[in-house]
């Protein structure tokens, strides 16, 4: 990291000591900095693969050189400090920190104080330093689940790139080649970044592809794991294609399929990224091994390829019916959300338990809910094996754990809450063993046959039970049998029932494959009616409703 010449910024803006020192009270001291730095690595993987930044010290320079610094390199190593406290595992005794308050409340008073002081003053964030201030900003709303903000402070980092001259295929001349190094670094993932939070928001993305082919000739990064042109750049302009496709189209026809396959084509030249699986020695190496920083880079890499695969057919299988099944595609998102599952538990398993990052939760919660939605809707079990179902309880075994870290993860909690209840829907642990499908009506009394779910990027889900079979004739996992009632669709007008409890958990028995099946409806749409922050604005736990 290049720490400012004191010369260069000591009396450049009598402010900013003030500045300063509102930013330095922030930082604790150097024995509770060397207990946090020791207590978790995940900060500085992120450090390395998102910023190129090898510096192995959360605090680069001595406090008191921070007084002659830059504020936005110092607004940077307060973020830093904060994102260290956001990524420290749970068997961390707080106690010995001896910090002035909890660290949720640290880190939420570092966020917002950077915020007011640097992020929101241009005179402070035209410099690479104020541009990677920026950067963190982003990332560390989006380990908070807070997408929205997360997106809101990638744009103004694009803006302010370009201001300085980021964007420009050798950017600004008169700068220092590892500057120049780190400027096209940023710039390149913040404009992949942008497109990935604008597929999820459903809004147009900052930039043209324009801009990416002016960094084709660029040689400088092709050293850079997993971030080459090779791999980031062909998968921001599939992303870009994606979004021109979603703001195109509101609904399934002929052209938007066309537009479909047209994109899928894009991903062959890239062939499917092999799923990486750490070894044990990779895993427990030292936080700065090169071999774990790599496995990192790759499956973040991976994780995104087969995000993008899955989100580019997930509104064929959402709308695929018996009559019209959708069969490629609907094959295709099946297959990348397993593989984006897979690269979810090895990430897991690379950075330790005190990875933290809610956007990436939420990305590997609607994988599950994929294969979830369709092995419960009119293709049965067809489409799910017992693999399947033990990717699904290992996902949602984590989520529930990272749902009881303190502060509160409200985005793994609901997604553990949603898949826990879809599971027990789809196996029937939740009734009464005293009722059967001896029951006249055919259907189970005083229990919800209507589930109506709203969760951010899916839109609205509708499951209707349809049939009870006998126990004979029970399906499993990976059965071809068609489902009883194919060929039926979800009735619109019919009311919700009250919703009950059932988030037990369900038995992975194989034998106990689900009794019920669902019918599937959905208002899918690519340009929700509100942007919301995944921590917050989810309403999808409210089932039967009306």
């Amino acid at each position: 990291m290049d720490v400012p010449s004191s010369t260069a910024y000591s009396s450049i803006n009598p402010d900013w000591q003030q500045l300063r020192q509102e930013l330095i009270a922030l930082i604790p001291s150097a024995k509770t900095l060397e207990i946090m730095s020791e207590a978790s690595t995940s900060w500085w993987l992120m450090r390395k693969a998102w910023f190129e930044d090898i510096e192995p010290e959360i605090l680069p320079v001595p406090v008191e050189a921070l007084w002659e610094s830059h504020p936005a390199f110092i607004g940077k190593a307060v973020l830093w400090i904060a994102s260290c406290l956001q990524q420290l595992p749970p068997e961390v005794d707080i106690d010995r920190l001896q910090l002035p308050c909890t660290p949720a409340l640290l880190i939420q008073k570092a966020i917002s104080t950077v915020a007011t002081l640097v992020c929101s003053d241009d005179s402070l964030v035209t410099c690479i330093d104020g541009l990677e201030c920026l950067t963190l900003q982003s990332v560390m709303f989006g380990n908070n689940g807070k997408i929205r903000s997360a997106w809101l402070s990638c744009r103004r980092a694009i803006d302010v790139a370009q201001i300085i001259g980021y964007h420009r295929e050798t950017p600004v001349a008169t700068e220092n080649a590892p500057i120049r190094r780190r400027a096209t670094f940023i710039w390149r993932s913040l404009v992949f970044t942008d497109r990935l939070y604008s597929i999820t928001l459903g809004v147009h993305a900052a930039i043209s592809n324009a801009a990416i082919e002016l960094h084709q000739s660029n040689e400088e990064l092709s050293d850079m794991p997993g971030r080459s042109r090779f791999l980031l750049d062909p998968l921001t302009r599939i992303a870009g294609s994606i979004i021109d496709r979603n703001q195109t189209f509101t609904k399934v026809n002929p052209a938007m399929i066309k537009m479909t396959l047209k994109i899928n084509a894009e991903f062959e030249p890239l062939s499917t990224p092999t799923i990486f699986s750490p070894s044990e020695e990779d895993i427990s190496s030292a936080g700065e091994a090169r071999e774990r920083l790599l496995a990192f880079v790759s499956l973040n890499s991976q994780l995104c390829f087969h995000q993008l695969k899955a989100w580019l057919h997930l509104p064929l299988l959402l709308e695929a019916s018996a009559e019209i099944p959708y069969d490629y595609h609907r094959k295709a998102c099946l297959d990348a959300s397993r593989n984006l599952i897979k690269c979810y538990l090895n990430l897991r398993n690379v950075a330790g338990s005190e990875y933290a990052s809610q956007i990436v939760d939420f990305v590997a919660f609607t994988a599950a809910m994929t294969l979830v939605i369709n092995a419960i809707g009119p293709f049965g079990p067809q489409d799910f094996d017992q693999e399947d179902m033990d990717t699904v309880e290992s996902l949602t075994a984590i989520l529930d754990r990272l749902s009881k870290k303190a502060p509160a993860d409200n985005v793994a909690s609901r997604c553990a809450h949603v898949l826990s209840t879809l599971r027990a829907v789809s196996l029937g642990h939740d009734y009464p063993p005293s009722i059967g499908p001896n029951d006249e009506s055919g259907t189970i009394p005083d229990r919800p046959s209507r589930m109506k779910l709203e969760i951010p990027y899916f839109g609205t889900v509708y499951l209707e039970r349809r049939t009870w079979e006998s126990q004979a004739a029970k399906s499993t996992p990976g059965s071809s049998t068609d489902t009883p009632w194919r060929g039926t669709d979800w009735d619109p007008n019919a009311s919700f029932d009250e919703y009950a409890d059932m988030t037990q958990k369900p038995n992975t028995d194989s034998s106990a494959w689900p009794t019920e099946f669902w019918a599937l409806g959905n208002e899918f749409t690519f340009q929700p009616p509100f942007l919301a922050d995944f921590d917050i604005d989810w309403s999808f736990c409210d089932f039967g409703l009306n």
